[in-house]
């Protein structure tokens, strides 16, 4: 994944003569920040980081979920509570995470989970959606639509 995306960016830097920006659309797996929570492996997404702050820009890593019943006594439970305290509970949330990664970082929040503190470490935004459908490749298939090799 990163040897595809480096060579895209550098076909694309080759034509506009200026860094590109991406939309990198993945599984939270590759697109997190730091270790990746289930194969301990810097990923894409960190990559995708250090390459933006080398380059003098920034990078956005949104984790989004479908709410469900049984996430009240996960992980995520935390934010679960938090959006439905608010005042349309079956509205979607958008929450910034970014102010909370110094308080992770430096264990300042008593027991909070190991998985809710990689997430929050992980990502900038966690985003919760009320309802969604599964999507399809399909969709996906425009003119510009590439499918990954291999």
């Amino acid at each position: 994944m990163k040897a595809l995306f480096a060579q895209r960016s550098r076909e694309a830097r080759a034509a506009a003569g200026e860094p590109p920006r991406a939309l990198v659309r993945a599984g939270h797996v590759h697109l997190t920040r730091g270790l990746g929570a289930l194969n301990e492996v810097y990923a894409l997404g960190n990559f995708l980081s250090e390459l933006a702050a080398y380059q003098g820009g920034t990078s956005l890593r949104l984790y989004a979920l479908v709410k469900s019943r049984g996430m009240r006594n996960s992980f995520v439970a935390p934010p679960i509570r938090l959006m439905d305290g608010r005042a349309d509970p079956s509205a979607d949330a958008v929450i910034d995470l970014r102010p909370l990664h110094p308080w992770a970082a430096l264990g300042l929040m008593p027991d909070l989970d190991p998985e809710l503190r990689r997430l929050i470490m992980g990502s900038d935004a966690l985003v919760i959606l009320r309802d969604a459908r599964r999507g399809s490749v399909d969709a996906l298939r425009t003119s510009n639509f590439r499918a990954y090799p291999g």
